[in-house]
């Protein structure tokens, strides 16, 4: 049974006011045009200052932009336009007995007051603010004892004001650029507002999600505040974002009806945050098992590449697509949902009882579905804040506010879903309570399903959602009484979404990141030629069709670009370090609703959308199997692995401003190309365990856990073993033997042997790696003073091999050399 739905025009008018309220301030700093009319409504919206003189007037730029989309013939959903533009534009002067107007301005507080915060530096008067500083370089990580981990904040760095692309200038940091390069970076985006600001929309509802998405695509370099001294790492997106969703809570909790207060200090709100959340994420994309309705020799295995892109596509819509059956069901707008990614979605609620009941029973209803259809599968996961007042947003009690919440979801966690599907000794994932002799998951029409949409998905260009059961022109599943569909191309009708930002026609098209990259053949991939290769397709590959695992793994490539003959996949998984503790304790006295809102979004696009981009740009024979919230999960050609992880590394640095407080950890694993997707899951996801029972910020290289740096310096020295240990022609013999670059492996293996011995005596043997390795490289390494360059840098990087740890850069180089050695079949 599908939830009762409710679509409840004030709260969406209340939102799209607290969206257009301070859409001035890109006009602003552009000293943009105002008509003469508009110009003159300082006097009723613009508050006077000590001085005598008019302030805040950004708010007259918001009427222009207002004047320019009523001039355009723009119908604003269906929304009273006058009411919008009367409560937007008036939140800092208030009309007395207009309870919508004090209702926008107590949201704007709630949103702002306890993101104003003093900048840290010696003279607040000297700092001008020119942008946005990153939300990533006011992270500090708090230790149970010395001081806390955190980077020094360096002023200069700042996001580019711009629309948001998956380009470096979108994501990283640049220098701080002059007064006069802001004004123009705001005239530019003045401009493109003026162009998109005239929103066509159905309904209320489609009208709040587009002038969303223009904010997301315009605001999110521009500092919600810009006066001197403060803190500006809140982006305004965020800003406003929020103060649209504190303004649909507070509609819900105060009627024109029945309140006579307009007094914004006299309007208490009371709200709850819901959490929802899915588990057991990477088990469920990676489960293999035999349909007990398929046709006899149909196995899970086949398509398994597809199934991936599936059920990854399939368990990144439940969080998004709960949030909004909760939130239809409870006559919000979609601005309710503060974040979803990475398998978890925060809403703010009015804690007002006619709301909550709707949302209770619309989540029943998933609960129900969950149940019933995964059986346990994914783990299902509501957590609900006690009723929130006003005071719990503010500065002094926010980060205990959020702790809480926080505690609340892993509560929820550990206490485990679903009561009617466990037995009397508990819940167990392996066992299966139900009437139902399987889950209905594992039929062959929910599989054949998943098939079409991951042998679609590469393809797919837009997401169009339907409410209830409905004919559709692509693949589509059915979730929670939703049809979702993919498409290639813009439909004429219905909500859709761009599944990346280079599908979206217009800066308004709402988009839902897919994240996904699929490695594609191309005539450069079929022209390749690696004679010693094996030839797994059962069908000689095309142009344009998908590659399957089994011939990804023929198509490493070197530095240079040149093949590597050896056949063999590499998976990579990767997460961020401690990032509970840094949501929770990261921001310290400055944690607010904003700076978590932004720090969450900001992780979701690195991971599926700057980093998604890279990949198809760079390194286009790798799968993005998962990407988003803050972990990753790929699987490639083994090199193409390899060099990824390093860039991979580099651009979270740049991304996170070098601050040592927020770190990545990650496991690399290599297979043999037929080896089950789910084994190899499972070896990486070990890999990673290891990298951070180690001390996190590190990596496992097959067995081997490291620092990055020694990681990246092993690979570096690779290049240059590699090309000492090739021939230069088919006359010569190679600088470096293939048997002694093995007994550099047996080398660095024997100085990790020794400082792995817990409470026992290291054998002989392995004491004497240094000595006997000293001596290998005299006896049969050239003599560096009459040998060419390379052999001397050679000779100068195996002398820094000192040390157990120093080893683990020799294991690197070793391994790889050894693996690009390799000619014949494995």
């Amino acid at each position: 049974m599908k939830p009762t739905s409710q679509l409840i025009s004030r709260t969406h008018l209340l939102a799209a006011a607290g969206l257009w309220h301070d859409l001035g301030k890109v006009g602003e700093p552009a000293d943009a045009k105002l008509d003469s009319h508009v110009a003159n409504l300082d006097q009723t919206l613009c508050p006077t200052g000590p001085d005598g003189h008019y302030t805040h007037r950004h708010v007259l730029y918001t009427a222009q932009l207002f004047e320019t989309a009523v001039s355009s013939g723009c119908t604003f959903g269906g929304l009273c336009q006058e009411a919008l533009f009367r409560i937007a534009a008036s939140h800092h002067v208030t009309h007395p007995g207009s309870l919508d107007e004090a209702i926008l301005k107590k949201a704007d507080w709630l949103a702002s007051g306890h993101d104003r915060r003093r900048a840290d530096v010696e003279d607040p008067r000297a700092l001008v603010i020119m942008g946005l500083r990153p939300i990533t370089a006011s992270l500090s990580l708090p230790r149970e004892s010395g001081p806390a981990v955190h980077s020094v904040p360096n002023q200069s760095d700042i996001i580019f004001p711009g629309i948001l692309e998956w380009d470096e200038k979108s994501i990283f940091p640049v220098p701080a650029i002059t007064r006069q390069e802001y004004a123009q970076a705001c005239t530019e985006l003045w401009n493109i507002l003026l162009q998109h600001i005239p929103i066509s929309a159905l309904d209320p509802g489609e009208y709040v999600e587009r002038l969303q998405a223009l904010c997301y695509r315009v605001l999110h370099a521009i500092p919600a505040s810009r006066q001197v001294g403060q803190q500006a790492d809140v982006p305004l997106y965020d800003h406003s974002h929020l103060t649209a969703a504190f303004a649909a809570c507070l509609g819900c909790l105060y009627e024109p009806q029945t309140t006579q207060e307009t007094n914004p200090d006299r309007l208490p709100g009371r709200y709850r945050i819901l959490q929802l959340a899915v588990g057991n994420i990477q088990a469920f994309i990676v489960r293999s098992v035999s349909l007990l309705d398929a046709p006899i020799g149909e196995t899970a295995e086949k398509g398994m590449a597809r199934r991936l892109r599936a059920r990854s596509f399939f368990v990144s819509l439940l969080t998004w697509l709960a949030a909004r059956r909760v939130l239809q069901a409870a006559g919000l707008p979609m601005v309710n949902l503060i974040f979803d990614g990475g398998g978890r979605a925060i809403l703010l609620l009015p804690d007002h009882e006619p709301v909550l009941d709707r949302v209770r029973e619309a989540l029943r209803t998933i609960e129900t579905w969950f149940a019933d259809t995964l059986g346990g599968l994914l783990r299902w996961d509501v957590a609900w804040s006690r009723s929130l007042t006003d005071a719990d947003f503010a500065a002094e009690r926010f980060a205990a506010t959020y702790r809480e919440v926080t505690h609340g979801l892993a509560e929820a966690r550990y206490s485990g879903s679903f009561p009617h599907l466990r037995d009397e000794q508990g819940w167990n994932e392996r066992a299966w309570v139900s009437d139902e002799l399987t889950i209905r998951a594992d039929h062959k029409d929910f599989q054949d399903r998943l098939q079409e949409v991951g042998r679609f998905l590469p393809r797919a260009k837009y997401l169009r959602i339907t409410d209830g059961l409905s004919c559709t022109e692509g693949p589509s599943l059915e979730i929670f009484g939703y049809t979702v569909e993919l498409l290639d191309r813009l439909p004429r009708s219905g909500l859709v979404y761009a599944i990346d930002l280079a599908y979206s026609q217009r800066l308004d098209q709402p988009v839902w990141l897919v994240g996904s990259h699929v490695p594609v053949a191309s005539a450069e991939d079929l022209a390749a030629d690696n004679p010693s290769a094996e030839s797994y397709s059962s069908e000689p590959l095309e142009k344009g069709d998908i590659i399957p695992f089994e011939d990804l793994s023929q198509l490493s490539e070197d530095e240079q670009r040149r093949s590597l003959p050896y056949p063999m996949l590499a998976v990579l998984k990767a997460d961020v370090d401690h990032l509970g503790l840094l949501l929770s304790f990261g921001l310290g006295r400055s944690v607010s609703f904003g700076r978590l809102a932004a720090l969450a979004r900001s992780l979701n696009q690195f991971f599926k959308g700057f980093l998604n981009h890279k990949i198809a740009q760079c390194y286009s024979h790798i799968y993005t199997v998962f990407a988003g919230g803050d972990d990753l999960f790929l699987i490639g050609p083994w090199f193409d692995i390899v060099r990824l992880t390093g860039d991979f590394h580099d651009w979270f640095t740049r991304f996170t401003c070098g601050n040592p407080a927020i770190s990545i950890s990650a496991g690399i694993v290599f297979a043999q190309p037929k080896i089950p997707v789910r084994h190899l899951a499972h070896a990486a996801e070990t890999a990673l365990e290891e990298a951070k029972d180690s001390g996190r910020n590190r990596v496992t290289f097959t067995s081997q856990t490291m620092p990055w740096d020694l990681f990246k310096d092993g690979v570096r020295f690779a290049q240059d073993l590699r090309a000492l240990a090739r021939a230069n022609n088919s006359h010569s013999r190679p600088v470096v033997s293939s048997a002694m670059v093995y007994r550099f492996l047996q080398y660095a293996c024997m100085a990790r042997r020794k400082e792995q011995k817990h409470g026992q005596k290291p054998s002989l043997a392995d004491l004497k790696w240094r000595a006997q390795m000293s001596y290998d490289i005299r006896r049969n390494l050239p003599d560096p003073n009459w040998s060419q360059p390379a052999v001397k840098q050679l000779h100068e990087s195996l002398a820094k091999v000192q040390t157990a740890e120093d080893a683990a850069t020799l294991y690197v180089a070793a391994m790889l050399t050894l693996y690009s050695l390799r000619g014949g079949k494995s």
